[in-house]
């Protein structure tokens, strides 16, 4: 894919993740923005696994919002922030679940309706533990909770 064209698929998986998140936000933290039609019933461990897993939420996310006719919004202003995730720095010990309110996942995973893109890094550029990124949205209501964790 070349950079123009990731971009604008950044970009269109933004908004969507954005749309989605406004539409299923309600609920305990446990559960918000893990809805039950995304769920990619695995991890993102093992890493070549993993962009395949993220391309299947944001396809099937597309999906959803098309057949809800949703409109999406052309501009996602200051919502949000997007955090980056690294896997291969992840601790597995559910430390961020805790200290989140549920908004991580005992993984340290953030929840899958936010997640917008998973990227690599050149292997010259980084070392190896930054290699690999996941980028999701979090929604203003939900910074706090992901400060903590």
């Amino acid at each position: 894919m070349n950079p123009e064209t990731q971009i604008a698929y950044f970009r269109r998986c933004l908004v969507e993740t954005v749309t989605w998140c406004e539409l299923t936000q309600l609920g305990p933290s446990v559960i918000r923005f893990r809805s039950r039609e995304l769920n990619p019933e695995g991890n993102l461990d093992p890493v070549p696994y993993s962009s395949f897993l993220v391309e299947s939420v944001c396809r099937r996310r597309a999906e959803l919002i098309t057949e809800r006719k949703a409109p999406l919004p052309h501009d996602v202003g200051k919502a949000g922030q997007l955090l980056v995730f690294y896997p291969a720095l992840s601790l597995f010990d559910g430390a961020a679940e805790l200290s989140s309110d549920g908004y991580f996942n005992f993984n340290n995973e953030p929840p899958w309706d936010t997640w917008v893109y998973f990227g690599e890094n050149p292997e010259s550029l980084e070392p190896e533990d930054y290699r690999f990124f996941l980028l999701s949205w979090v929604p203003d209501s939900t910074c706090r909770s992901l400060n903590a964790g």
